[in-house]
């Protein structure tokens, strides 16, 4: 105990995701800022966390949605629940510009652009695993990126609808991969804890000759 007023004791307690996330990665721009082409249902819906919520758009095909991860991250991959009204095709655009939201075209060279076919859409697709935990059934869509992507924005623009509706996503998660453990503890500590520094000889029990200098504090 360093502290000579008692001990403090947090606890962490992890929030609600609602899509299920994969060990590890760390979901980022968890009620993030966010914008999109059309709102029936806000954009925010799709970053908040809950299952029960969705962003729905119109029933178009080049409808988007923009997050804000509000600094930039080394992206690894995206996952998207998507309700009935999927995307049969759609472009994930990652960048640190600010053009991510700023229409329906980025400039060329502004951002990584990664094109998903879910042919399949919310039900069979070869690259969706099922989300048991959707009440209406839904699918997650996982694209892990080729590699890293330093990003801030990440725009998924939809190139084809896979129903008449619009587009419906009820999470988008952007992943990063998870931090290492942290490295072991220093082996003579700062506070509270005596060490000391022995030389000599002595037997596999632990008894034996030789001298022992130390200090604590």
């Amino acid at each position: 105990n360093c502290n000579p007023g008692g001990y403090e004791v947090y606890e962490r307690v992890p929030p609600s995701t609602g899509i299920p996330i994969p060990s590890g990665f760390l979901r980022v721009g968890v009620g993030g800022a966010t914008d999109a082409s059309s709102k029936y249902q806000p954009s925010s819906n799709a970053v908040d966390g809950d299952k029960e919520t969705r962003w729905e758009s119109a029933p178009t095909d080049d409808e988007w949605l923009n997050i804000d991860l509000g600094a930039e991250y080394e992206v690894a991959r995206v996952d998207i629940l998507w309700e009935k009204a999927h995307a049969a095709a759609y472009d994930l655009e990652l960048g640190t510009a600010a053009c991510a939201d700023a229409g329906d075209t980025c400039p060329e060279g502004a951002v990584v652009r990664v094109p998903v076919s879910n042919p399949g859409g919310w039900s069979n697709g070869a690259n969706n695993a099922c989300f048991s935990g959707s009440e209406s059934g839904c699918d997650v869509v996982e694209t892990t990126l080729p590699s890293p992507i330093t990003a801030r924005y990440v725009r998924i623009k939809g190139t084809a609808r896979g129903t008449p509706w619009g587009y419906s996503i009820i999470e988008a998660a952007v992943l990063v991969v998870a931090p290492g453990p942290p490295p072991p503890p220093s082996d003579r500590p700062t506070c509270g804890v005596h060490w000391f520094t022995c030389i000599g000889s002595g037997s596999g029990s632990g008894s034996g000759a030789g001298s022992c200098s130390g200090s604590g504090v």
